[in-house]
């Protein structure tokens, strides 16, 4: 995880998870904000596109399906997203 840090608030991008923001803390609340559980939760890019498509032959529960193609800045169930290189400035990654 590479992290910044001004000393109010602390934001963290993990380079295993297409550098999503996974790590956001304030002096006020010192705790992880970014729940973490599944890459769907992250703080990330989402985009959603194409046509709804019925996967539930495939093994897609009815409840999510149909659905358009949503692909997100964190990668999926055996696809995860890497960065391979990540820039650090003062105030930027």
């Amino acid at each position: 995880m590479v992290k910044l840090d001004n000393k109010l608030t602390q934001i963290g991008v993990d380079r295993t998870k297409g550098a999503a923001i996974t790590w956001l803390l304030s002096k006020d609340y010192p705790k992880n904000m970014v729940n973490v559980c599944d890459l769907g939760r992250l703080i990330q890019q989402s985009h959603y596109a194409g046509k709804r498509i019925d996967r539930q032959t495939g093994g897609q529960s009815p409840a999510w399906s149909p659905w358009s193609w949503n692909p997100i800045q964190g990668g999926g169930v055996g696809s995860w997203a890497r960065v391979r290189k990540v820039r650090i400035k003062a105030d930027q990654i």
